[in-house]
C-alpha cells in the first residue's frame, strides 16, 4: 500500500508565538481536544491515546519542536506502518497560517481503507485547528 498524504491549513487570528505555544503544549490536548484521552511527553518522545469511535488507539512518536516555525513528528510505535506529521507556522496579515501535513500508511492492508482513514483525518485535522483557535480565543483577554 502507498503512503497517503493529508494536508490542511487554516488562519488563526493570533500572533505566531501564541499559536505555536498552544500547539506545542501537547500535554494539555486532553483538556480541549475531545478525542484525545491522554498525552505524555518525556523529552522529545510523545505518547498519545486517541479515541477513534469505540476504540482507544495509542502510539509513540518522536517530536522535534522548532519554536514559531514547525513541529515535526515521526512514528516510533503504534497501529501505523508510517505516521509522520508536520505542523508549520507562518505569520500572515491578521494572524498565523497553520498548516498540517500528515503522511500515513496503515499496518493492515485493507482495500479502500486508506481513503476512509484519509477522509477521517482531514475532518479531524480541521476540527483540531478549530479547537486550537478556540483555545487561543479563550485564553486571550477581550479588547475593550
Amino acid at each position: 500500500m502507498a503512503i497517503t498524504v493529508v494536508k490542511k491549513e487554516g488562519i488563526i487570528e493570533a500572533p505566531i508565538g501564541t499559536v505555536y505555544q498552544v500547539i506545542a503544549d501537547v500535554e494539555r490536548y486532553p483538556e480541549y481536544l475531545p478525542d484525545v484521552e491522554s498525552v505524555t511527553r518525556e523529552g522529545n518522545v510523545v505518547t498519545m491515546s486517541v479515541r477513534l469511535g469505540p476504540m482507544l488507539v495509542t502510539w509513540r512518536q518522536a517530536a522535534r519542536f522548532e519554536p514559531n516555525t514547525a513541529i515535526s513528528v515521526r512514528l516510533l510505535s503504534g497501529p501505523f506502518k508510517v505516521m509522520n506529521v508536520e505542523w508549520r507556522f507562518e505569520e500572515v496579515p491578521g494572524g498565523t497560517r497553520v498548516t498540517n501535513e500528515t503522511q500515513f500508511e496503515l499496518k493492515l492492508p485493507i482495500p479502500g481503507i486508506d481513503g476512509l482513514v484519509g477522509n477521517a483525518l482531514r475532518a479531524n485535522i480541521e476540527r483540531t485547528i478549530d479547537a486550537f483557535r478556540e483555545r487561543i480565543r479563550s485564553r486571550t483577554p477581550a479588547s475593550a
